[in-house]
């Protein structure tokens, strides 16, 4: 006998939008990837330094008064990379985390290939998760090791020896 052409179109939807979520996920990783590196391209660099240039420059002739440079606002002021990758990083946490509820109610209430997609939902949040910590440990790893310069900078009388980098650890 021959399986129902329902439970074949149900499969083929199922690998269908499985390979669309994957696409969104790639593109999801690979996008801001090309942005950052497309930001610092050696010609978006230049471009940042000529108009830097430019405010710099000399007032026209007929512009009268005096001229006062003040940095500029928060909101159009870039961010540190490190703030960004936070930012990215509690994004994809968040999708993550409504994807496993989102992907539970579907296997319950439709059955068939939603449970492998909601495990695999469920598999891919704790990698990240525990991705997320391993970062976390090996950030309060290195503060504990390395001094930071501005903290060595106040001791005076230090021979130049000292002064080099120093790490708690192994040497």
């Amino acid at each position: 006998m021959n399986p129902p052409k329902t439970r074949e179109r149900g499969g083929e939807l199922l690998t269908a939008l499985f390979l669309v979520l994957l696409a969104v996920a790639w593109i999801a990783i690979l996008v801001p990837a090309v942005v950052r590196a497309r930001r610092s391209a050696p010609l978006i660099t230049t471009e940042r330094f000529k108009k830097g240039l430019e405010v710099l420059a000399e007032p026209p002739a007929s512009a009268n008064g005096r001229w006062v440079v003040v940095p500029p606002p928060d909101d159009l002021r870039d961010t540190s990379s490190a703030d960004r990758v936070r930012k990215q990083r509690a994004v994809l946490f968040h999708v993550l985390v409504a994807a496993v509820p989102v992907t539970l109610t579907a296997a319950l209430l439709l059955r068939g290939g939603w449970w492998e997609v909601h495990i695999a939902t469920d598999f891919t949040l704790a990698i990240y998760v525990a991705g997320l910590l391993e970062t976390q440990r090996r950030r309060v790893e290195r503060r504990a090791k390395v001094r930071s310069l501005s903290a060595r900078r106040g001791a005076r009388g230090v021979s130049p020896a000292e002064r080099a980098p120093v790490y708690e650890g192994r040497r």
